[in-house]
């Protein structure tokens, strides 16, 4: 089996780390329905969705206030912390090769 290069993760999450608030600043107002939209056609209505590398939580959060439930996750503490504090419910702290969910 071929080992997974996880090389410069640790600066990516740094990255994020250290630009979070920038980050939440330019994206959290970002107009999105158009993406959301297509996206949303397709889930039942109080359906489940995984916000995988949520970010700031702004996809959380609308999905959340559609009437969806929401797990989100991300590598960076500093976005996990932010989403936390959008969403009102706690984020997880994971990178996508540590996702190991039953459903």
């Amino acid at each position: 089996m071929a080992q997974r290069s996880t090389e410069g993760m640790g600066s990516t999450i740094k990255f994020y780390d250290d630009h979070a608030e920038e980050f939440h600043d330019q994206t959290l107002l970002a107009p999105m329905d158009n993406l959301y939209e297509p996206f949303l056609a397709y889930m039942p209505q109080g359906g489940r969705t995984l916000d995988a590398g949520c970010g700031v939580g702004r996809d959380s959060k609308a999905f959340l206030d559609r009437g969806y439930q929401v797990v989100s996750f991300d590598a960076s503490a500093k976005m996990v912390g932010l989403t936390t504090e959008l969403t009102g419910q706690p984020a997880l702290r994971l990178r996508f090769e540590d996702v190991d969910f039953p459903k």
